[in-house]
């Protein structure tokens, strides 16, 4: 009997999986599903790939924990079957643990910032969610999410028990009840806005969520009182949906859009001078425009530089490189200028 083929190499981004475009801690490494199989490839060198190979079909999202030692990836199934979830080891890249019971496919992937616990999202047909030991790959609790669709699913950055999930018409945050091993949820209070959400980004602090909906706008939600505090862009709303986010080293947030656009939105929020109660919506700072639909943001911190404040007129500021994906199957390096805001 012939021995089976080994992969040597491979060429091209599956660009489809949104935020499936992960870049390591070590800033070498980039990470992403193709088809069934994980690519890990030097990102100054196509040529230096490894691969990671254990689901049986399609790789539906992939979350990096914080220091960068695990990394789990969720599939796609059959109709009536349970989708496999794997968690690896990038030290050794080895698989350390299969997990199965959420059905047909998983949605979303999250690492508690501790590392102790990673989340995971049922699709459609499933709508559970359910936390994971990373120590034992036991499944702790889990939970049936909102009736409608639940599409994004975050972890606070410093709060190792709370996390955020959004979807088509449903905004929570969850608490885990340790004492009673239980999740408790708090739909966020948006007031008339009914919107269908598709990203998701947490600031550094844990003070507010950036959630991108359909309608082309961002919602700034407090964390600590689960309000909606603010809306933008401030002109126009991005076209084809807000499909990614990402926050930068200098605060202000990355968006993508279905039509290709990649935005710097301010998180400042002024008051109105029509009415000095109410804010003045986000403002876009600058934009550019990529081929394809933006479905994956991730900011390269080891480009971080400061920018002196004798060079620059505005006052100073933060330079930085992002790696955006694209449904056209691209990856764009899209470097940030503070001197010009370009």
């Amino acid at each position: 009997m012939a021995s089976p083929l080994n992969l040597q190499s491979c060429i091209g981004f599956q660009g489809q999986t949104e935020n499936g475009l992960i870049l390591h801690p070590d800033g070498r490494t980039m990470i992403y599903p193709l088809g069934s199989t994980i690519v890990l490839r030097d990102k100054k060198d196509a040529k230096a790939q490894e691969f990671l190979q254990g689901h049986t079909d399609r790789v539906s999202c992939l979350a990096l924990s914080p220091t960068g030692r695990y990394l789990a990836s969720g599939q796609i199934t059959y109709m009536g079957f349970t989708a496999d979830i794997i968690i690896w080891d990038l030290e050794t890249r080895y698989l350390v643990y299969r997990l199965q019971l959420q059905k047909v496919k998983i949605q979303a992937l999250a690492f508690s910032p501790d590392e102790s616990m990673l989340a995971s999202l049922g699709g459609q047909d499933d709508n559970s969610l359910v936390l994971w030991d990373v120590a034992t790959g036991e499944a702790i609790c889990g939970s049936p999410t909102h009736s409608d669709f639940v599409l994004c699913c975050r972890f606070f950055n410093t709060q190792v028990d709370k996390l955020v999930t959004a979807g088509n018409y449903n905004l929570q945050i969850w608490t885990y009840d340790r004492a009673n091993n239980k999740l408790r949820t708090e739909d966020v209070k948006l007031g008339n806005l009914q919107r269908q959400f598709r990203s998701l980004v947490i600031d550094s602090q844990d003070q507010f969520a950036y959630v991108g909906s359909t309608s082309g706008d961002v919602m700034q939600v407090s964390l600590d009182h689960a309000i909606l505090r603010n809306t933008g862009p401030e002109k126009r709303p991005l076209q084809l949906s807000v499909t990614a986010a990402a926050e930068t080293p200098a605060g202000t947030i990355l968006l993508g859009s279905g039509d290709g656009t990649v935005a710097v939105l301010s998180p400042e929020s002024e008051p109105s001078p029509v009415n000095p109660k109410q804010l003045k919506k986000l403002a876009i700072l600058t934009t550019v425009r990529l081929e394809g639909g933006i479905t994956s943001i991730v900011v390269d911190q080891e480009s971080t530089k400061a920018v002196p404040l004798g060079r620059n007129p505005t006052g100073g500021g933060i330079a930085y490189t992002a790696y955006v994906g694209t449904n056209k199957c691209n990856i764009y390096k899209v470097a940030y200028d503070p001197i010009n805001n370009k």
